[in-house]
């Protein structure tokens, strides 16, 4: 236990979003942003929230995934409230929901979309001159 009050993984800019996603009601990209990362690192919280060092800081708040497993279940039994949305938070500050996946195309940038006019062009197309054009894409 004295190694890990001083020696810990956790670094000062994942400690920081850590306390902005305490505050800000579990958003963790704003925080990242917020805390100094990068906006091509903050595209993809899965990096601070699967990190050792932030799940760290999470057991250190108390905020285990056993405890949020174990209340979670407690409230399903026993609890007529609803605390859904504490739940909620806490699971998503350890990483354990995520929102939504954001995809994104070579080095952080668009998703290049091509033949776009293809398909707009195929419901105006007889079956083989569909079959002419599939060819000649699977030929480039």
């Amino acid at each position: 236990m004295l190694f890990d009050l001083f020696f810990t993984m956790a670094t000062a800019k994942q400690r920081r979003a850590a306390s902005i996603v305490a505050e800000n009601g579990g958003i963790v990209s704003k925080a990242m942003l917020e805390a100094g990362y990068s906006p091509m690192t903050a595209q993809d919280p899965s990096k601070l929230t699967r990190s050792k060092g932030y799940k760290e800081i999470m057991d250190q708040y108390g905020l285990t995934e056993s405890l949020i497993v174990k209340s979670l279940a407690d409230d399903i039994r026993k609890k007529p409230k609803d605390r859904i949305p504490e739940l909620t938070l806490g699971a998503k500050m350890r990483g354990m929901l995520v929102d939504r996946t954001e995809l994104t195309g070579k080095d952080g940038g668009a998703i290049a979309l091509e033949n776009v006019s293809l398909l707009k062009l195929a419901h105006s197309m007889t079956p083989a001159q569909k079959m002419e054009e599939l060819k000649k894409l699977l030929e480039s």
